[in-house]
């Protein structure tokens, strides 16, 4: 992607630290490192931010990701490394279930660490994605706004997709908490 290089010669000229160029976008100076490092890519909103405050034009600073944006959107696995890791890190893991089956102290030697690691493995799996989709739905809302659809119309469907997860989420936590007290009220009789 063309935009961290471009994003920190821009803010330079400007005569911008990170941490003013933040301030103006009223964002963390972290999110705007993470920018110009390439880690993430900002939303549609940050974009049309950064074009004001620095005085360049949209179209300029994300041109030369346009067809990368497209070529990822349509691409069938974004993050094809992460699951690569993933799955070694199961194999890996279940590699050792014949020594596990035989060995008598395999639970605290073995059985404790190798379940932290493939749980840790499993969280940056899950972030991972969840910073792809990120970046994912950022490509839609900018390639949404070079077709001219409406800014306004981008926005409410991000929200309404953040509705859903949360609703779920709730949905999900409160299946839980009455489990744990069906649990409980069970173990009591």
């Amino acid at each position: 992607m063309e935009l961290p290089r471009q994003l920190t010669q821009i803010r330079q000229f400007r005569g911008y630290s990170v941490a003013q160029l933040a301030e103006k976008l009223r964002v963390p100076p972290t999110l705007v490192a993470t920018w110009e490092a390439g880690i993430h890519y900002p939303s549609l909103q940050a974009i049309l931010g950064l074009s004001r405050i620095l005085n360049v034009p949209v179209r300029r600073l994300v041109q030369a990701d346009l067809g990368r944006m497209r070529q990822e959107l349509h691409g069938k696995n974004p993050h094809r490394d992460t699951d690569l890791l993933l799955a070694l890190s199961l194999f890996f893991g279940f590699s050792w279930v014949p020594v596990l089956l035989v060995w008598r102290h395999w639970p605290w030697v073995l059985g404790v660490p190798l379940s932290l690691w493939l749980g840790v493995m499993g969280l940056v799996w899950h972030l991972d994605g969840r910073a792809h989709r990120s970046d994912r739905q950022h490509y839609r809302e900018i390639l949404g706004y070079f077709a001219g659809q409406d800014v306004a119309t981008l926005w409410q469907q991000r929200l309404r997709h953040r509705e859903r997860w949360v609703v779920a989420g709730s949905y999900a936590l409160l299946l839980v908490v009455l489990g744990v007290l069906g649990g409980l009220m069970v173990n009591q009789q």
